[in-house]
């Protein structure tokens, strides 16, 4: 992934995107928000995986506009690098 300028940071500060895997919580929302919120701006939340799209209150915690969908269950690898260059411009 390196190789397509996508790196991986400890802190929603430095980070472009968000990564939710997993059906998101009543207990893990403010954190999501708080994440999103740290974020700068462009900002998304990429949902990866059927449990993330489907089984959450995801809407709650931050706008739909900003997500981007990886379905699946689990997702093919080349399915999330797919996706995750096409958001970041770098094939249509």
């Amino acid at each position: 992934m390196t190789r397509f300028g996508i790196f991986f940071t400890n802190t929603p500060r430095h980070a472009d995107a968000v990564v939710v895997m997993g059906t998101l919580t009543e207990k893990m929302k403010e954190v999501i928000k708080e994440a999103y919120d740290a974020m700068p701006e462009p900002k998304l939340v990429v949902l990866l995986g059927a449990c993330a799209i489907s089984g959450g209150i995801i809407g709650e915690a931050i706008p739909l506009e900003a997500t981007v969908l990886i379905p699946g269950c689990p997702p093919n690898p080349y399915t999330i690098l797919d996706a995750l260059i096409k958001v970041k411009g770098g094939e249509k």
